[in-house]
């Protein structure tokens, strides 16, 4: 193997590139493990959902909150979001193709309900702040005023699935 001898100038240009991919892999790396939260209006009656509940709201198969009468109304992103591809095979663990089959034949059928579908994470949190009983799911920070997390992933989703098995 040969060496290859750099000048000064080279070596400092050569440690500068090192410190930007090793800043462009932490920051991609912190990117793809932001915590997906579901999130409800401050006014809606439960306080925590388990991970079979989120399943069958988002699925469109509950329509009311667990133990009350209160209607859900629900808000998802667009099919070319990346949270929404994220949030439907980590959290709610179906395939993107499946869940397009599924909700053709639910509305077909007249039985489910489809979420109401926001352009971007800001729409989302003004949506959810404005309607009551509403509910989505937000990754990443936010700010929580009129708002409550009401289901966690991956580690609220982990004992909820242990339970329900």
């Amino acid at each position: 193997m040969r060496k290859i001898r750099l000048n000064l100038n080279e070596k400092k240009q050569a440690r500068q590139l090192n410190y930007c991919l090793m800043f462009v892999i932490i920051f991609l790396g912190s990117a793809a493990r932001a915590d997906i939260v579901v999130v409800a209006n401050a006014d809606v009656p439960v306080e925590e959902l388990s991970w079979q509940d989120v399943k069958q709201i988002f699925l469109g198969r509950s329509h009311v909150y667990p133990d009350s009468r209160t209607a859900i109304k629900a808000y998802d992103y667009p099919e070319a979001n990346d949270i929404y591809s994220a949030f439907y095979t980590q959290v709610v663990e179906i395939d993107l193709n499946r869940l397009k089959r599924y909700r053709a034949r639910s509305l077909f059928s007249g039985q489910g309900r489809i979420p109401e579908k926001v352009k971007d994470k800001t729409e989302m949190l003004k949506y959810l702040k404005e309607t009551p009983n509403a509910i989505g799911y937000i990754e990443g920070v936010f700010d929580m005023a009129g708002l409550k997390v009401v289901y966690q992933f991956p580690e609220a989703g982990r004992k909820s699935r242990e339970q329900t098995e």
